[in-house]
């Protein structure tokens, strides 16, 4: 289980934000980093993207579809 961090400690560049409602989003940026967070922006959780490569930009195709652009695009 990851231990949840707040966005001031976790040393990356961001470049899309998307929320599907008031408590849930992520965040994609630099490295490959993706966080997500299920309270409102408190507390955020890394996620695996598989890559380390920059990720600029997010949107959800339905509620459970989630796309990635990577710098490749």
């Amino acid at each position: 289980m990851q231990v949840p961090k707040t966005i001031d400690t976790i040393w990356k560049s961001f470049y899309s934000i998307h929320f599907v409602d008031n408590l849930t989003g992520w965040l994609v940026g630099e490295s490959g980093i993706i966080i997500k967070t299920i309270d409102g922006r408190e507390n955020w959780i890394e996620q695996t993207s598989g890559t380390n490569k920059l990720l600029n930009s997010i949107f959800f195709r339905t509620k459970t579809n989630l796309v990635v652009f990577n710098e490749a695009y």
